[in-house]
Order: C-alpha cells, then structure tokens, then sequence
C-alpha cells in the first residue's frame, strides 16, 4: 500500500486529494509539512518524510516546492510535480545528477499540459516508426497560479524546437485552433509553456506549443477552469507519413490532480502507469500510455480522436 504526501493547499493539490481518496492502492494521504494555518486539505499531516515507506510525494503548487524536493531527495522519496512554467521546468531537470545519485524518480509537469498533453502524444507516438512534429495546443488554468503562468508566457518571447535547437518566434498574431465539444474554436498564440518536457521526450521532433488567452481578472465565472487540450503528431508509418490528432477535455485543475495522482501511485507499483526509473523524467517519457490513459479516462476525462483531420 502506498502513502501520498501533498505539498501546496491550491486547487491541483484538493483534486489529487479526491482522487486518492476513491484509490484503494492508497493507504494514507498525507499534508506536508504539517498544517500551522487555516486552509488546509482536511488530511492529517507530517514534518518528517524519513518516518515515512513506499511514499510518494507530491509537489503541489507550494512556494517552496524547490526545497521540499531537495528534502524529499535526501530522505530517498520519490516525488512528481505540477509545476508548468517554463523556468521552473527547467531547474527541476537541472536536478537529474542529483536524482540519479539519489535512486530517486522525479518525474516533472505531470499536470494538464504538460501532463496530460504529453501522454496524448505518448501514445500517438506508438502508432509510428518514427515522429518528426509535434503540435500542442491548449484552453483553460486550473487557478490564479497558473493563470499568473499563462499570461506570463503570452508575453514573453516564444520558442519552438526545431533541427535540434531552440528557436525564437515572432508573433504575427492569434491562431485559431478547433478543440473538442464543448469547447470549439479558440484563438491561440505561441508560449513555451511544456515544450521542454515533449523535447525531452521527441529530440528530434519539431515541437511547437499553443496557448488561448485568459482575462486579467481570475474568476470562476469566466470558464476559464474549463480545459481543452488539442495534440497533433506527425511521424512515419511503414514508409508513409502521417498524423492522428487528439483531443482531451476536463475541468484542468481536475485533470492536472489526476495526472499527478496516477503518476505517484504508479511510482509504488510495478503494475503501474509508469516506468520507475530513477532520475528527472516527464510524463511523456515514463507512461505507459495505454495503461496510464485507463485510469485517467476512469476518473472523468475524456479523450476523443480527430478522424479525416491534418494540418
């Protein structure tokens, strides 16, 4: 049996609770560390991860998830995080020596997108020989952190990875991207948001993110908790190439906890969605696609393919 520990008290950290709570691999969820303020996640709570075996844990949201990974790599604990900015991504791959040393997994962006974008693709990738593009495009934040994240990334430069390196994008204005019903059409700019973890994946696919904007002001009212993800792969197949579009929607702090939650208990069993290696991984790189897309499919998100669609 398998004990979680959540790190963060914001809207991903209460949907991986509710999530574990219906898992019957899960015998504890725990916060850490333990609660000294109102907000909590109604769970008991700890201080000291080295009590703990077969745990798993979580990272959240907190403000100092970069600490709390360091803590949990020294006590020997697996861990998965939420985190999606771009910067943040990118130290927690900077950690992978550290992990390695440790027999530790630490698999990064196991949230919507990434997160969910990159087990579409995962298992769009194990219908060709080879892929060579990858295009992602997504609607909807799962609170007022990541929607801080998501007009951060529509005004910053945006890059795409194509021929092996990094490449700058000049913005020539809004595409429009067709998503899953209810959701439909939306105007979508580049953003860097979760290309690192699909080039981590696919190096040497071309890789290109998309993003739909958000107000100033969150907001419940505003819809902007509903989420779509739109992936599109292109490889070879026997000689040919081809494509297979996916579509997933979900209200995204739901499909973010989710995700993180199938990735934590799979960390503990061998009969899991993921692969266990130790090291820095994202999701696209540890699941086991069919098995993974399963449970996420069990807990209320639908996956939908796009038939006679390219381009």
């Amino acid at each position: 049996m398998t004990t979680i520990v959540i790190s963060g008290r914001g809207v991903v950290a209460a949907a991986c609770v509710t999530h574990l709570r219906n898992d019957s691999r899960v015998a504890e969820i725990l916060e850490w560390p333990a609660r000294r303020q109102s907000g909590s996640l109604d769970i008991a709570s700890i201080d000291d991860l080295g009590a703990l075996s077969n745990a798993v844990v979580i990272l959240a949201g907190a403000e100092d998830d970069d600490a709390r990974l360091d803590l949990a790599l020294d006590a020997g604990v697996p861990c998965v995080s939420v985190a999606d900015a771009d910067a943040n991504l990118r130290e927690l791959f900077a950690r992978e020596v550290i992990a390695h040393e440790s027999n530790v997994p630490v698999i990064v962006g196991a949230g919507f997108a990434p997160g969910l974008a990159d087990l579409l693709v995962a298992h769009g990738a194990e219908q060709f020989d080879r892929v060579d593009d990858i295009r992602i495009a997504r609607v909807g934040v799962a609170g007022p952190e990541c929607r801080r994240t998501l007009r951060r990334a529509l005004r910053e430069e945006p890059h795409e990875w194509r021929r092996g390196a990094w490449r700058r994008v000049t913005r020539r204005g809004a595409e429009r991207m067709w998503f899953p019903p209810p959701i439909g059409a939306r105007e979508c700019e580049p953003v860097d948001i979760g290309a690192i973890t699909l080039q981590k994946s696919w190096p040497e696919a071309s890789i290109a993110v998309r993003a739909a904007g958000v107000s100033r002001a969150w907001s419940l009212t505003s819809k902007e908790h509903e989420g779509a993800i739109r992936v599109e792969v292109w490889g070879e197949r026997n000689g040919r190439r081809e494509s297979v579009v996916y579509g997933a929607v979900a209200p995204t702090a739901h499909a973010s906890g989710v995700v993180a939650a199938v990735t934590a208990v799979g960390l503990t069993n061998d009969a899991g969605a993921v692969d266990r290696r130790p090291g820095v991984r994202s999701v696209g790189q540890i699941a086991r696609p069919t098995r993974f897309l399963e449970e996420v499919t069990a807990a209320g998100v639908t996956v939908s393919v796009f038939e006679g669609v390219s381009g």
